[in-house]
């Protein structure tokens, strides 16, 4: 086994098909402020820089200082490459002396780890950590993500625009119903009920992907969603904001996420807020119940609350591109108040 300490930045790679083909040109995008952690005492922005560290009033100065040598020190094996990727990070952080609220900031308020943390690598948080370092302050302080105005089905009409400047054909009705794809020297033909559709690669739906019978797909995790509607706003701030809800704070098995986005993305009516929440599904039934549980806790009415299980892994040896991951579970809706 290959251990030679190395760190790699990676995106998404929807965000990368973006870069390479010049969707970002025809989306625009507002930063996200990232890093706000849910606490005893309620959500609290974790600090981002030095300056932000040493002016919070939330911790105390040897607990500043240890957080300081904490991220200096993991900066410096980074620049050695001195470390075991393969190293457990809780057990690094043991061996480093963090205390337990440090813990939570440093793996949810700023690595956002999902997941079983037991499993969270050395070389994993490095990774992350540099990353997130990196992207903060290029397009605004506090903030290492974008979200696109007008929700992310700004994000496909991009690809639509895009394929419309090189004459390409962009198919949205919903009753193209893919039978089965062949591929001979040049194309990939995929037989539809619109007749046969022929490309060099076919970019499809994980859903879709069952259409070639070589194709095998290794489930990985499952990732429970959840999308609320709501009457108020969980946590003021200007433009979308990224919680961290770390594990056992409200009967949670595991961290839940939340992204909150307001009439700032033109995406809700002023007042509202849309609440997008995912959790690591290890026990549907306990993760499904913690999500429904949070949300009274948030101060917001809800409108409309709903739900789905979503099952992430790699298809291989298939003649189509998949994507994105399969869904496991179909949509629910909990409870819908309308007023």
């Amino acid at each position: 086994m290959d251990l030679q300490p190395r760190v790699v930045f990676s995106t998404g790679e929807v965000v990368d098909w973006m870069v390479a083909g010049g969707i970002s040109q025809y989306a625009e995008f507002k930063p996200v402020r990232a890093g706000v952690l849910w606490t005893p005492e309620g959500f609290k922005p974790v600090p981002c820089n030095k300056s932000e560290i040493f002016q919070d009033t939330t911790m105390s100065m040897l607990e500043k200082r240890k957080l300081m040598k904490f991220m200096e020190s993991c900066q410096t094996l980074v620049e050695n490459a001195e470390f075991d990727p393969e190293q457990g990070f809780l057990e690094f952080m043991a061996a480093q002396e963090v205390p337990e609220n440090l813990q939570n900031i440093i793996l949810f308020g700023v690595l956002m780890v999902e997941g079983d943390i037991r499993d969270y690598t050395l070389g994993n948080a490095l990774n992350a950590l540099q990353q997130y370092i990196y992207s903060l302050g290029v397009y605004k302080e506090n903030s290492a993500m974008l979200y696109p105005m007008y929700g992310t089905s700004d994000v496909s009409q991009g690809f639509c625009r895009l394929c419309a400047v090189d004459g390409g054909i962009y198919v949205i009705n919903p009753e193209l119903q893919p039978v089965s794809v062949a591929s001979n020297e040049e194309h990939k033909v995929v037989l539809t009920a619109m007749g046969e559709l022929k490309a060099r690669t076919v970019v499809v739906n994980r859903s879709f992907a069952d259409l070639d019978p070589a194709a095998q797909f290794v489930p990985e995790c499952s990732v429970l969603r959840g999308v609320v509607l709501a009457r108020g706003i969980a946590y003021q701030n200007e433009g979308p904001v990224f919680l961290s809800i770390p594990p056992n704070s409200i009967e949670n098995p595991n961290a839940i996420y939340i992204l909150q986005v307001t009439s700032d993305n033109m995406v809700v009516p002023e007042g509202y807020s849309l609440l997008y929440l995912y959790t690591f599904c290890s026990r549907y039934q306990e993760d499904l119940a913690a999500l429904q549980n949070l949300v009274p806790n948030l101060g917001v009415e809800v409108v409309f609350f709903g739900s789905y299980l979503q099952e992430t892994g790699s298809t291989s040896g298939s003649l189509l591109h998949v994507n994105a991951p399969a869904l496991g579970f179909q949509f629910n809706k909990h409870f819908v108040r309308v007023t």
